[in-house]
């Protein structure tokens, strides 16, 4: 199994705020929502959750996580790569991200 972590751990909790215009942030929550309908299951972690899809979503995958990485830099995002599917997870330390998570892994529709 390949791990690769998307962005790495921030040291201290840090403002929820997405950098994208309001228009943009629009558009990225539809391509999530987009991909999110490819997944075989959602999960709920501590502090956060997973979105498994099939190995060939994979690069949609990590494109999408890493500009969500940079939009949103409170988040923890991660990719595994197990061959037959790939299983993304997003994490905070922090209670009040857990709405944004779930409208990333489609635990709810934007």
């Amino acid at each position: 199994m390949t791990y690769q972590p998307i962005a790495s751990e921030p040291p201290a909790p840090k403002e929820l705020a997405c950098t994208l215009t309001t228009k943009d942030g629009a558009n990225q929550a539809l391509e999530w929502s987009d991909l999110s309908r490819f997944s075989t299951s959602f999960d709920r972690v501590e502090h956060g959750a997973t979105l498994t899809l099939p190995a060939d979503r994979k690069e949609a995958l990590i494109d999408l996580a890493a500009r969500e990485a940079q939009c949103c830099a409170f988040l923890k995002l991660t990719v595994e790569d197990d061959g037959a599917e790939v299983r993304l997870t997003i994490t905070l330390d922090q209670h009040d991200a857990q709405p944004v998570i779930d409208v990333l892994t489609g635990l709810i529709r934007p």
